[in-house]
């Protein structure tokens, strides 16, 4: 069974001290000139791609097996109150959570929807940083989601800021940590074994 990788994490608005919101040191920022910035936009645009047209089970190759993967949280609060996330309010999924996730998304048989879900994921504002670690980047981006079901004529939206690490590997990136922060507290639909 694959574990989940403990790491250092930071919460909420704690971004000025050099560590982003997966707990990775961020170094210098990589600039748009910068053949890796191209490299990370095609990474964050093919894993949206492979998500959209149901492909889940080529979208788990561009997965470390020691990910860590957060979906906190987020509450109101007044500014004084502090970071309006609770990282430590879940535990993180790893690998096998996520395999399982898939597993049940794309099982054929009478107790699972046979239908699949219409989605579009825009992903922009992305900010990829270097990292104290050889071969790995700390990536912020921000993903819109929208989702339609069946013959329904609205959308189910929601928005999000990711925090990554993305490593390379001998096949080239992968996603070894990710954070998702909804910008809503409670969300307006419920989304079941969406990946984000």
């Amino acid at each position: 069974m694959r574990g989940a990788v403990e790491g250092r994490v930071v919460t909420g608005r704690s971004r000025d001290n050099g560590l982003d919101a997966v707990g990775a040191t961020r170094g210098p920022r990589i600039r748009f000139s910068d053949p890796e910035f191209g490299e990370i936009l095609e990474f964050l645009w093919e894993e949206a791609a492979l998500l959209d047209h149901d492909e889940q089970r080529q979208w788990l190759r561009l997965v470390a097996e020691d990910v860590s993967y957060r979906m906190p949280r987020r509450k109101t609060v007044s500014r004084a109150d502090g970071p309006d996330v609770d990282l430590d309010a879940s535990a993180p999924a790893c690998y096998s959570d996520l395999e399982e996730m898939v597993v049940n998304n794309t099982f054929d048989g009478d107790r699972y929807e046979r239908h699949s879900a219409r989605t579009r994921r825009f992903v922009t504002n992305v900010q990829p940083y270097r990292t104290g670690v050889d071969n790995e980047y700390a990536v912020t981006s921000y993903i819109l989601l929208m989702r339609s079901e069946f013959d329904d004529t609205t959308y189910d939206i929601v928005s999000a800021e990711r925090h990554d690490v993305l490593r390379h590997s001998l096949e080239g990136l992968v996603l070894a940590r990710r954070t998702v922060t909804f910008d809503m507290a409670i969300l307006g639909a419920p989304f079941p074994n969406v990946i984000f």
